[in-house]
C-alpha cells in the first residue's frame, strides 16, 4: 500500500471519488480522504500515467509500523441500516456510535475528539446524496497489527467511495 497527496480538490465528494478513480484506475484497493485543498489516497493501485504532469501529486511511499502512541483522524459517517436504506445517526447518539464503530479493530483509543462537520452534499447524475460527516482525531495505541493493517488498507464505515472511512495515521 503506498500513500499519495494530491495538491487539488474539489468541494463535491463526488468530483473528488472520480478524479481519484482516474488517477488509480483498476481493481484494487483505493481510500481517500480530503483534508483541506489536499487529498490524502491509500492505494496498491499505481498512478496512472499519463496523468502524472497534470496534478501536483506526492508519493509518501510505503505505510510503515508505526509507535506505541499514534495519533491518527478518521472522517466518517455516523449511519444505521435497517433493511436496504442507511438513515443518519441522532446528533446525541453519535458519541456511542462512532465508539462502537473504533471498537475491536487492532487498536486501542488512547485519547480522542469527535468534531461535526454537519451535511456533505454530493451531485451525482440527476440526483444528489447527503452524507452526515464527523471528523475523530486523537491518538491510539495498536493492540493487533495484523488486524490493524487490516484496517488501514480496507477503511471503517460507510461511503469510502465519497472520502470516509480512511484511518489516517501520523508517525
Amino acid at each position: 500500500m503506498n500513500i499519495f497527496i494530491i495538491h487539488q480538490s474539489h468541494n463535491d465528494s463526488y468530483k473528488n471519488h472520480q478524479m481519484v478513480k482516474e488517477l488509480f484506475p483498476g481493481d484494487g484497493k483505493v481510500l481517500f480522504q480530503k483534508l483541506g485543498n489536499k487529498i490524502t489516497v491509500l492505494t496498491d493501485i499505481p498512478l496512472a500515467p499519463e496523468f502524472k504532469d497534470n496534478f501536483e501529486i506526492e508519493n509518501r511511499g510505503n505505510v510503515k509500523q508505526p509507535a506505541d502512541c499514534i495519533p491518527f483522524s478518521i472522517r466518517l459517517n455516523p449511519v444505521k441500516a435497517n433493511k436496504r436504506k442507511r438513515y443518519p445517526v441522532r446528533e446525541k447518539e453519535i458519541e456511542e456510535w462512532v465508539n462502537n464503530k473504533l471498537s475491536n479493530l487492532g487498536f486501542e483509543i488512547l485519547y480522542k475528539t469527535i468534531s461535526k462537520e454537519g451535511i456533505d452534499v454530493t451531485n451525482r447524475k440527476h440526483s444528489k446524496c447527503y452524507h452526515v460527516s464527523v471528523l475523530v482525531s486523537g491518538f491510539l495505541k495498536v493492540t493487533d497489527w495484523n488486524k490493524m493493517n487490516e484496517v488501514v488498507c480496507t477503511g471503517i464505515g460507510h461511503g469510502k467511495c465519497f472520502g470516509f472511512g480512511m484511518l489516517n495515521i501520523f508517525c
